[in-house]
């Protein structure tokens, strides 16, 4: 996430918004996504602030979002994740789950349109949710991690021998590199970096 998006991701959380249900990023093209309640936060804790030029209001069809992932890879992608990042969330320290799931959450919505951020709401009791919210309290102070590209990988079909990791830093194949790309999207391009180590 470029600068400017991360600064404006850090000022949304400060003011009471939620990723993945009040605001979303495009980190391409350096767009975002605000709702209704985000608008207003922002509008309440900045007011000199024109809110209406960084951002547009979106909806979009779920469903549709989801079966063309699933389709795509042939796995239930969703679920998998879905069922991982609680698990995750338990290792990790609260910086590097600020990392991990500033990662997921924004990367995945902008690849594939799915919001999964209200998805793990839905499904998690409310005691993990109290430790998601304390996890991205701690955006401003994350700790850089790979496991949010292994739980990506094997949530989108790949095996261990697709993805590893060294210390901190996370060793992908060509496949494991495929699979990423597929349902992950942010400043690295991941299929430029396929591209020069195919060459």
């Amino acid at each position: 996430m470029h600068q400017n998006a991360l600064d404006l991701f850090q000022i949304l959380v400060q003011v009471g918004a939620t990723p993945g249900e009040d605001f979303s990023f495009n980190t391409e093209d350096g767009t975002c996504a605000l709702s209704e309640r985000a608008y207003a936060l922002l509008r309440e804790a900045y007011p000199d602030i024109d809110w209406g030029n960084c951002a547009t209001v979106s909806e979009r069809d779920i469903n549709q979002a989801i079966a063309a992932v699933h389709d795509h890879l042939d796995v239930d992608f969703v679920n998998r994740l879905l069922d991982r990042i609680p698990l995750r969330l338990q290792q990790l320290s609260d910086e590097k789950a600020a990392w991990y799931l500033l990662h997921v959450l924004d990367g995945v919505e902008l690849r594939t349109g799915i919001p999964i951020y209200d998805l793990l709401l839905d499904r998690l009791p409310l005691h993990d949710q109290v430790q998601l919210a304390q996890s991205l309290s701690h955006i401003p102070n994350a700790v850089p991690c790979g496991e949010w590209m292994v739980d990506l990988v094997f949530a989108a079909g790949g095996y261990p021998d697709d993805i590893s990791l060294e210390w901190d830093e996370a060793v992908l194949t060509e496949r494991g590199m495929r699979l990423l790309a597929s349902v992950w999207a942010g400043e690295q391009n991941l299929f430029e970096e396929l591209a020069r180590s195919a060459a």
